[in-house]
């Protein structure tokens, strides 16, 4: 987050530098245009809230085709040290990675729409791990990959030349296909009350949509 922030501040002291037109007043300028004179993008990203992470933070990189139609790589990562699924769990980290299509309807306003990569772990707590016998080094990691859909809404607005600053207000991306389902705890515990809540965290966790609300980015048009 502190990161983020000096990014922010940053581009926007970019922004007042190169502003030479004492005649122009206004702060954001009408996006269409600034898109039509360059062609690709970057920005840093954090959404404030990021389901099942509290919260994620990255970057994307993108290609401008004409001035209604961006396309984007975005990663998106985060981790908290708890679970409202378990109750023990020592880490849980969730990665986002997407390639994202966004159209705009004649403004700052866009539809967002593309596919998603995901990779999901939890390290299971000490609680858990009671209840494996013997030296199991990977038992006490869950972790889950696939593949889903996405899509969006938000509004990009261009300040001055070439810098952006935009919020998806929400994006939803839903897990279709489950590529890697590891989870040995499973085979390993010898409690059976344990391995069924670890089994339906498991399932639940393979398919919940992944649901970002106010993801805010900020980057420049090059």
């Amino acid at each position: 987050m502190k990161t983020f922030v000096i990014t922010i501040f940053t581009l926007l002291a970019i922004s007042n530098a190169g502003a030479t037109e004492p005649e122009n007043t206004s702060v954001l300028e009408s996006p269409a245009t600034p898109r039509s004179s360059f062609n690709y993008f970057a920005s840093a990203n954090y959404a404030f809230v990021d389901i099942p992470i509290l919260s994620k933070y990255g970057g994307t990189v993108g290609l401008i085709s004409n001035p209604d139609q961006t396309w984007e790589l975005e990663y998106m990562k985060g981790s908290v040290g708890s679970s409202i699924l378990l109750s023990d769990i020592a880490n849980v980290s969730d990665t986002k990675i997407s390639l994202i299509g966004r159209t705009y309807f004649g403004g700052s306003f866009h539809l967002s729409y593309g596919i998603s990569y995901f990779d999901f772990s939890m390290t299971l707590g000490d609680e858990f791990m009671n209840s494996v016998n013997g030296n199991y080094p990977s038992a006490d990691v869950l972790k889950i990959q696939g593949w889903g859909i996405a899509a969006g809404f938000g509004n990009t607005w261009t300040i001055r030349k070439n810098i952006n600053i935009g919020i998806d207000w929400m994006c939803l991306a839903q897990p279709l296909l489950i590529t890697t389902k590891d989870a040995d705890y499973l085979k390993d515990s010898s409690d059976p009350d344990d391995r069924d809540k670890v089994q339906t965290a498991v399932d639940i966790l393979s398919y919940l949509p992944r649901l970002s609300l106010i993801q805010v980015h900020v980057g420049m048009m090059f």
